[in-house]
């Protein structure tokens, strides 16, 4: 007789399936990296990029003025979506 087995289950990981990457300083100079969580739960069906982006901002809110600046980067391309400073956005420039 023949064994099945189960399949392990495969939900999202951060840094595989994160849209954006956050990365911020803080004043006391501590340096922290963070991956958007793009889904509302391990084994969701679709991702969102927009969930992402809300978390990123409730942690600036939680950080405050701690964070001196932080900067979004999308993972694919490697490039900047959003920059703060103090916790006021500067415009990026897209011109090389």
């Amino acid at each position: 007789m023949k064994e099945e087995t189960k399949k392990k289950r495969k939900g999202w990981r951060l840094g595989r399936d994160s849209y954006h990457k956050l990365w911020v300083l803080f004043q006391d100079g501590r340096k922290r990296t963070r991956y958007s969580i793009d889904w509302k739960h391990a084994y969701s069906k679709t991702r969102d990029p927009a969930i992402g982006f809300y978390n990123f901002r409730r942690m600036m809110k939680r950080w405050g003025m701690e964070a001196r600046s932080v900067i979004i980067y999308n993972i694919k391309t490697n490039k900047r979506v959003a920059q703060y400073f103090e916790g006021e956005e500067i415009e990026i420039d897209d011109d090389p």
